[in-house]
């Protein structure tokens, strides 16, 4: 993801963009909180983001 699309994220979510970036990155593991407020930031379900392809 590039740095500008995470820090728009991050805002929209209320994270921080550290945040979203470690969570890209697989550094760490996402609480259920935060793919909440991600998938409502990114105005999609949370199955869009937990679902493997």
């Amino acid at each position: 993801m590039l740095p500008k699309f995470q820090e728009g994220l991050a805002g929209r979510a209320g994270l921080d963009r550290k945040t979203v970036n470690r969570l890209e990155q697989g550094t760490t593991s996402p609480l259920l909180d935060h793919l909440l407020v991600i998938a409502d930031a990114l105005g999609a379900p949370l199955a869009d983001l937990v679902r493997e392809e």
